[in-house]
């Protein structure tokens, strides 16, 4: 490698990063209320989508305004149900649909198996994510072409 390619190497790689993370960003879609629950044996129930697709059922259970549960219901079955114990607004254990705890590794790599499908089924990501690949081409090229000058 020339000294050149090794200096512009982490300004390549932060163009590279950035136009990926931008493009799964605004790919993602728009989060929209898809239906809302209030009773008395329930609490308040909340199902959110995004662009259409299923995201994330929400509920407070107690009705103090803070989520005591919610489900993530990406790219289908099985579903994480992540439970907030102590109020902190962060999980504190995980199960599956069944009622089985998940241990931490199986949590990951249910969201991650999750995230994965859903990028593969969401068009928009997949348009943005190949704009992302056409710039970061143009934005090598760019560099090379100033190398060889």
């Amino acid at each position: 490698m020339t000294p050149v390619n090794l200096i512009s190497l982490p300004l390549r790689t932060s163009v590279l990063l950035i136009s990926f993370g931008l493009a799964y960003y605004f790919g993602y879609g728009t989060l929209h209320v898809d239906w809302s629950q209030n009773s008395l044996e329930t609490g308040v129930v909340v199902r959110y989508t995004r662009n259409g697709r299923p995201w994330r059922t929400f509920c407070d259970l107690d009705r103090n305004g803070k989520w005591d549960k919610w489900i993530d219901e990406r790219a289908g079955p099985p579903q994480i149900i992540s439970f907030d114990d102590n109020g902190d607004g962060k999980a504190d254990r995980e199960e599956d649909e069944l009622g089985r705890p998940l241990s931490v590794r199986q949590t990951t790599m249910l969201r991650s198996k999750k995230t994965f499908v859903e990028y593969l089924h969401n068009p928009i990501q997949l348009l943005y994510s190949a704009l992302a690949i056409f710039v970061y081409g143009l934005f090598e090229f760019w560099i090379r072409w100033l190398v060889r000058r």
